[in-house]
């Protein structure tokens, strides 16, 4: 499909590739698919050539500075794309201010609704100037959406628009392959290597596959750059003590194309979020365009998208609960007729969060912050 015409709109992010970062692929997905869309971003080794730098740095002198060449340009639109790790705390109050005094709409996506660590407790309070200064604000997902939705000022323009895969899909192998004799069963986790992600909980349910899978068993890649080297170290003393430590490997940081050809590779996707699936994971997004039959959680108290169908499109264990996850592990890992139609639901589900969807979706945003100035 052809990019989606939009009034011309300066991207601002606070990383971008090759840096890898999430909210970067997501910036670089969102521009190709916009015309008349500039990237301004911080200057760094190897920088993409489709984006402009324009600070040194997102600190605070670099923050002044964006605000000044925002006064200097006027461009029609200023859509940020904001994560609290990438940018000095009083973005949040000059970007309006700025965008207001210049007679910018400004649109800011929230990537996470988490503000500056140094805030602590209260860090969150540190975005409300940003929450109220935006025309429009978007999320990726339902919990979030939610949460601002309660509130007046913002229930009238906050946005949910999902994320789409950031990694392209190169075909998988075909099904003989995946079924011959003597070939385990390939699991796959996708994403960042560091405490927090579950991933203990994905080598249990290596332990528990590996044992169903009987003779042939199976092997659980880690796929992803490993943050932090102990609990990498923590992660193999478990799969020691569970019996399956030469079935965990680890690839260390991929390029798209190289994590592709893992995804490709892989028979079932492990993703045990630990605060629930929801349509703002990438890595989630990756793994149904690769149609690959994904093992994940859903968050306590409901609110899970409802294109979300357990035993349909993938397999849900509640978050936190690493028995059962462990157990619809070893069912995908047994039944090849169910990872069939879970690669099938896979697929079909994935194109609801295509680019062009994404994109057409933004593009009204921006319609309707314009037509509102």
């Amino acid at each position: 499909m052809q990019p989606v015409a939009a009034t011309k709109t300066t991207l601002v992010t606070g990383s971008y590739p090759p840096a890898v970062c999430g909210v970067g692929d997501y910036t670089t997905c969102l521009a190709r698919h916009l015309v008349r869309a500039v990237v301004w971003t911080r200057r760094a080794p190897g920088l993409a050539a489709d984006a402009c730098p324009v600070v040194e740095a997102f600190d605070e002198a670099g923050v002044r500075a964006l605000c000044a060449r925002i006064a200097r340009e006027r461009p029609r639109l200023v859509h940020l794309q904001y994560e609290a790790a990438l940018y000095a705390p009083s973005i949040a109050g000059r970007l309006p201010a700025a965008c207001r005094r210049a007679g910018v709409p400004l649109v800011t996506t929230f990537h996470s609704l988490d503000g500056p660590k140094a805030w602590g407790h209260s860090r969150r309070l540190a975005l409300l100037p940003l929450l109220l200064g935006s025309d429009a604000v978007v999320v990726c997902a339902g919990r979030p959406f939610r949460a601002l939705s309660r509130i007046p000022a913002l229930a009238g323009k906050t946005h949910l628009i999902p994320v789409g895969s950031t990694v392209p899909a190169t075909p998988r192998r075909g099904t003989a392959a995946a079924e011959a004799p003597g070939v385990p069963l390939r699991m796959a986790y996708f994403g960042f290597v560091w405490p927090g992600r579950g991933l203990e909980t994905a080598v249990r349910a290596l332990a528990a596959a590996h044992a169903a899978a009987s003779p042939t068993g199976a092997t659980l890649t880690l796929i992803g750059e490993v943050r932090d080297p102990a609990h990498a170290a923590e992660l193999i003393h478990l799969a020691r003590t569970l019996g399956v430590e030469g079935r965990v490997a680890f690839t260390g940081s991929l390029s798209a194309p190289e994590v592709s050809r893992h995804l490709a590779d892989a028979d079932v996707a492990l993703l045990p979020y630990p605060t629930g699936v929801s349509t703002g994971r990438t890595t989630l997004m990756a793994a149904l365009d690769h149609g690959l039959p994904v093992v994940t959680t859903s968050a306590p108290g409901g609110g899970l998208d409802a294109r979300f169908r357990d035993g349909e499109n993938m397999l849900l264990a509640p978050a936190g609960d690493a028995d059962a996850f462990a157990r619809e592990t070893a069912r995908a890992a047994t039944d090849a007729g169910l990872r069939a139609r879970l690669s099938a639901g896979a697929s079909r589900l994935a194109r609801e969060f295509s680019w062009e969807r994404i994109a057409e979706e933004i593009a009204r945003v921006y319609y309707g912050v314009g037509r509102g100035r």
